[in-house]
């Protein structure tokens, strides 16, 4: 058999396994969501619980299979130590891409004037990440809502990461280059957000978060990114809606655009922490490689 049919099979594998990782993604909802049922209560109202339970039964589920794995020497999840520069960039960087979203969202909403179809895409999207759109206030039990916030910020990255970085992208490093298989993770994670205004961004995000990822080898890289991006995208609109300290519309409005404009102004900043990754990670690969020639050529002058 050929060099290009052992490629072609390992492609077809790692793709089955991908596949199978965004399977094994969709289970933990299942028994949630006929629990829920059974006892009558609206995932709507307690959408801290069932996130928090639904994350947790994921991560679980993710990191045993990972243990399995692992006893082969066939795990999918990578967590070297990230050292302070590393983490610094991680964070400029996480800025930057909350930025970039900003931006593109508001792009959206000013070609919206003139796109119908467009505008109601853009209100399709406000409602399915305004929490209270679909249920009043006063009905949502405060504890469920700062558990919430803590579900957007911790557990539901933490799964994500688990699953489109680990699984998927470690799934598919293995049939593809990896700058391919980034992209390819990317569209999967945009994919899997299901609205079309949402997957546009979550496209870049992944790949972003799938590039650092593959750069720093750490699946905390990619998961202060995902924390960073949702606590200040979603965490913060949200903790102004519960209106716990009276804030004011006008407060809320300067503080938002504040956040908006800093995010908007890491942006620059970001491509160059994003460089200067890239540039380790290449010196690192070289020296690699390197050392793996010399141990070659010392062990082909004992032979």
């Amino acid at each position: 058999m050929g060099e290009g049919s052992n490629k072609f099979i390992d492609s077809i594998e790692s793709l089955f396994r991908a596949v199978l990782s965004i399977m094994l993604y969709l289970v933990p909802a299942i028994p949630v969501l006929y629990l829920f049922d059974k006892l009558n209560t609206s995932k709507t109202v307690y959408q801290g619980v069932y996130s928090a339970i639904v994350s947790l039964l994921t991560i679980c589920l993710f990191i045993g299979v990972n243990q399995i794995l692992k006893k082969s020497n066939d795990s999918f999840i990578v967590r070297d130590r990230l050292d302070i520069v590393q983490v610094m960039c991680i964070i400029v960087i996480a800025l930057g891409l909350v930025g970039m979203v900003y931006c593109y969202l508001t792009f959206a909403d000013v070609i919206s004037d003139f796109l119908e179809s467009l505008k109601d895409k853009i209100e399709e999207y406000n409602e399915s990440v305004d929490r209270l759109s679909e249920v009043e206030q006063y009905h949502v039990p405060l504890w469920d809502s700062i558990l919430y916030i803590f579900d957007l910020t911790i557990l539901i990255p933490f799964s994500e990461e688990l699953v489109f970085r680990g699984a998927v992208l470690g799934s598919l490093k293995r049939g593809f280059r990896p700058w391919l298989a980034i992209v390819l993770s990317a569209v999967i994670f945009g994919l899997m957000h299901g609205i079309s205004m949402h997957i546009g961004y979550a496209v870049i995000c992944g790949l972003v978060m799938g590039a650092v990822y593959h750069m720093t080898n750490s699946i905390f890289a990619s998961f202060l990114i995902h924390s960073i991006f949702n606590f200040l995208g979603s965490c913060i609109p949200f903790f102004f809606d519960l209106q716990l300290f009276g804030v004011t519309d006008g407060l809320r409005y300067v503080t938002v655009r504040a956040m908006w404009y800093g995010c908007i102004g890491m942006m620059l900043p970001a491509i160059f922490a994003y460089i200067l990754l890239l540039t380790r990670y290449r010196m690192k690969t070289g020296k690699n490689k390197a050392l793996i020639e010399t141990k070659a050529e010392k062990k082909n002058e004992q032979a």
